[in-house]
């Protein structure tokens, strides 16, 4: 067989293998989306105007709200673009590149002779070579692309989530402090009307003037948390402040769930997909520097082999086949296995401190998560009965003239803010078991097999009890309490 029959054979091989690369199913979309529901976040499979649409009509809950983020987040959209990249390389490590053709012409100095002809047609031999190493390790990296996205995914579903909280907690506590705006306005009248009666002296007028600024700074304070709050939801959501899309008014009340430490960090190193990212990308560069180092020899540039033909010109023709190889004599590719040797050793540094990070991650989310939920314990079970408590006995003794109206009124602003600090104490709770489970890499174990009631501040805030006796009247609402025995100015000396 000769030199060209050899090298026919050769050309089609190479064009066989070449051909029978394939480019990635819908560019590995649908990999990352298994990797992400895996995980118990699913990935709306619809249109997204025509799921987000759908999910508007109703006000938002949490899941409802990270579907919209999952369908709608810009921020997302650019990370599944990186596919398109990715897939675009795993195409070329499955390819051979194309043969280079090269033609001379040239002109002899003497009148009786032809012009003299060349061709090369050259191709990669090494490309050949390394076919399959190179479309191992660019699987490989496409593989750790899908994890790189899929644990974006997971980001942008546990930042949907955290938002939503903030934001509905920040309309509650919103609500709490408008009525303690409204019951120190109501307290400022009836301190007026006392200081024009001559009941108090010019020092308690000004200390309710006050606190009534006080509270009505506060209660702004909140309706401008709250218009933020919303602001950072609907950057997640990929949605306007303006939109008429409205969530749920309340938060549920905490779990009654418990998780083990140990589980949970045993669960985030299988879980994590930032850490699988991080292994695979060490283990890809630990395989190209053992490829880098048995190539080394051949020098920096690659075998190509072709078929040469000349004319003489004389008319006779020359064919055969050609190489070209940079011979090593001056550097055996020693800068390439330097470059490979850091680049390891730094990929091998991250995924170890990822890994404590993972770790840390978790047992600092699982501390918030027992803290905030003690907290709230504490506020439900004892701090918010005892305020209550403490406002039936002062408007006891404010009915029988043994303290005055003001100290019934502080005594019930310290009652709704028992109220604010339970609601901020469930707000954290869900903030810290959001975070646990990004932490996590997965859903909680457990999830789902328990519904939590909403925190119902109507049912925090306690009615007027019925009585025959104005003096005997009580209520929790701040306007009404200090409403209550006071209609009429006080004339002075009262």
């Amino acid at each position: 067989m000769n030199s060209k029959a050899l090298l026919s054979i050769a050309i089609t091989i190479a064009l066989t293998i070449s051909g029978c690369a394939s480019n990635p199913t819908n560019l590995g979309r649908q990999e990352v989306n298994q990797l992400a529901e895996q995980r118990g976040r699913a990935v709306p499979s619809d249109s997204a105007q025509g799921l987000i649409d759908s999910l508007l009509d109703e006000p938002l809950g949490p899941e409802t709200a990270v579907a919209v983020a999952l369908a709608n987040n810009p921020d997302l959209a650019a990370s599944y673009a990186l596919l398109g990249a990715g897939a675009a390389d795993l195409h070329a490590a499955g390819r051979i590149r194309n043969p280079v053709l090269a033609v001379e012409l040239l002109n002899p100095n003497r009148p009786d002779e032809r012009n003299q002809w060349g061709f090369d047609l050259v191709g990669s031999l090494t490309d050949l070579l390394t076919l399959s190493a190179r479309k191992r390790l660019a699987t490989a990296e496409f593989a750790a692309l899908r994890q790189d996205v899929g644990a974006a995914i997971l980001a942008t579903a546990s930042a949907a989530e955290r938002a939503y909280y903030e934001y509905v907690s920040a309309q509650q506590r919103a609500a709490v402090h408008q009525q303690l705006a409204r019951a120190a306005k109501t307290s400022l009248e009836l301190a007026e009307r006392y200081y024009q009666a001559g009941n108090i002296s010019p020092r308690q007028y000004a200390l309710a003037q006050g606190a009534t600024a006080e509270q009505i700074l506060q209660s702004l304070e909140a309706q401008s948390a709250q218009a933020e709050a919303r602001g950072v939801l609907a950057d997640v959501l990929g949605l306007t402040i303006k939109g008429s899309w409205q969530t749920l008014k309340q938060l549920p009340e905490p779990s009654d769930a418990e998780h083990s430490l140990d589980k949970l960090t045993a669960l985030a190193v299988l879980s994590r997909l930032d850490l699988a990212a991080a292994e695979a990308r060490a283990n890809t560069l630990a395989d190209r520097l053992r490829r880098t180092a048995r190539m080394s020899g051949l020098g920096q540039r690659e075998f190509d082999i072709g078929l040469a033909f000349e004319r003489e010109t004389d008319g006779a023709k020359l064919i055969g086949p050609a190489l070209e190889w940079e011979v090593p004599a001056f550097s055996r590719n020693q800068a390439a296995l330097l470059r490979g040797r850091a680049e390891l050793e730094a990929a091998t540094i991250e995924y170890q401190k990822l890994s404590v990070a993972v770790e840390n991650q978790v047992h600092l989310a699982h501390a918030k998560l027992a803290s905030a939920k003690t907290k709230a314990d504490i506020y439900r079970r004892h701090l918010i009965p005892a305020r209550i408590a403490a406002t039936d006995r002062a408007q006891e003794e404010e009915n029988f003239m043994l303290i005055g109206s003001f100290e019934l009124i502080r005594t019930k602003q310290d009652e709704y803010a028992s109220y604010i600090g339970y609601l901020t104490a469930v707000r954290d709770y869900w903030l810290a078991r959001s975070e646990l489970r990004q932490a996590v890499g997965t859903r909680l174990p457990g999830t789902g097999t328990t519904k939590s009631r909403p925190v119902d501040l109507e049912a925090l805030f306690r009615q007027p009890a019925p009585s025959s006796d104005n003096h005997n009247q009580h209520s929790t609402n701040p306007e009404a309490t200090q409403h209550h025995n006071h209609t009429a100015a006080p004339r002075k000396g009262q």
